[in-house]
């Protein structure tokens, strides 16, 4: 397990060293509001507050080369999920603070700070970054060579 965290977070930093600095995280001190705003969406879905994060967006040449497309079709996804480095605090206890996560595809960002996807809503903490990546390497975060190829 240890190996493969090395070698997700090496592809991460890989990736984000081309990526774009963005500033849609809350400050340290606003994480508790945007968390109770996070419940007040009404979603009843997992909170989890995050930090050192990363949106991670497949090529749309990509998309189109893939089962991707097909699950957009039918459900609320994008093409996008998010990596964080270290999370704050997990609601579920899914996670214990430290970890680093890998999330499903995302359904929306609302508030600019708060990023759901199909179970849950992550408070994202801090400044971050936005990446385009291909599927090849969006399988290998998702640990499954030929995922999403068709």
């Amino acid at each position: 397990m240890k190996h493969k965290n090395t070698f997700v977070r090496a592809l991460i930093e890989t990736i984000s060293k081309d990526g774009e600095y963005v500033d849609l995280g809350c400050s340290a001190t606003k994480a508790m509001f945007f968390k109770q705003r996070a419940y007040g969406l009404g979603f009843h879905k997992n909170i989890c507050v995050v930090s050192g994060w990363h949106i991670l967006t497949i090529k749309p040449g990509d998309i189109h080369k893939s089962n991707i497309k097909d699950l957009m079709e039918i459900t609320d996804i994008k093409p996008s999920f998010l990596v964080a480095d270290y999370v704050l605090e997990d609601d579920s206890g899914r996670f214990a603070e430290g970890a680093y996560i890998r999330t499903s595809f995302m359904i929306a960002c609302h508030e600019n700070c708060l990023l759901e996807t199909e179970n849950s809503i992550y408070v994202l903490v801090g400044t971050g970054s936005k990446s385009i990546i291909s599927v090849v390497q969006a399988e290998k975060l998702f640990g499954k060579q030929g995922l999403f190829r068709t």
